[in-house]
């Protein structure tokens, strides 16, 4: 029952955001932005490194973002830029922006908001087997995995 629940829960915030992506309001960055059915890397899913340069309050981004599976209580945008593949199909090329839809940074990043920005970290992106996002995991760049 309980799983029933979940997804039906989680079919209808899908059905609220669309897909993949989160549409704040488009800008015209969002010209050319990856298909939500590329958004997750394929089986195997992608691992970029990138700076934090911002983290907002979902309400106040403007522009697009990946959903993430921590979307039923997702209140923020973490902006990442620089973005440096390093495998899989990353959906934002060398140096490019990307941005992901986020529970907390403190969840993601284990650190407060402040304590992230301007700070390089790894990214680890998995497609979700029950929803069409991305599991993200970061790590500081230039840590021992």
């Amino acid at each position: 029952m309980k799983h029933n629940v979940l997804l039906a829960i989680t079919a209808g915030v899908m059905a609220a955001v669309g897909a993949a992506f989160v549409g704040c309001a488009p800008t015209e960055s969002d010209q050319g932005t990856t298909p939500p059915a590329a958004a997750d890397g394929g089986e195997q899913g992608y691992v970029f490194t990138g700076r934090v340069a911002s983290i907002v309050y979902r309400g106040k981004y403007q522009g697009t973002a990946i959903l993430t599976t921590f979307d039923s209580n997702a209140g923020w945008v973490a902006v990442i830029e620089d973005v440096q593949p390093v495998s899989g199909s990353v959906p934002a090329g060398e140096g490019r922006t990307l941005a992901y839809l986020i529970h907390s940074p403190v969840q993601l990043f284990a650190a407060p908001a402040d304590e992230v920005i301007g700070r390089m970290y790894k990214f680890t992106a998995r497609p979700s087997e029950h929803i069409p996002a991305v599991t993200l995991r970061t790590t500081p760049a230039g840590d021992d995995d």
